[in-house]
């Protein structure tokens, strides 16, 4: 039997927007496997911007990194 516990990184919202868009550039096979408009826009120099991030609702102990 495993225990399983979920962690959070906590970091400024624009900081893990623009790491977000970064890697979908960089990694061509993300896009193929994750489908994000919001890259395929930021590869056409269109401006993107992020929505509000809703942290998971699990029945599992939460830790948080900040």
């Amino acid at each position: 039997m495993a225990q399983i516990y979920f962690l959070i990184c906590k970091i400024e919202d624009k900081i893990a927007f623009e790491r977000f868009i970064e890697r979908g550039k960089n990694n061509t096979l993300r896009g193929y496997f994750h489908g994000d408009k919001g890259v395929e826009m930021a590869k056409k120099g269109i401006k993107v911007e992020a929505g509000l991030y809703e942290e998971p609702r699990l029945d599992l102990p939460i830790f948080y990194i900040y």
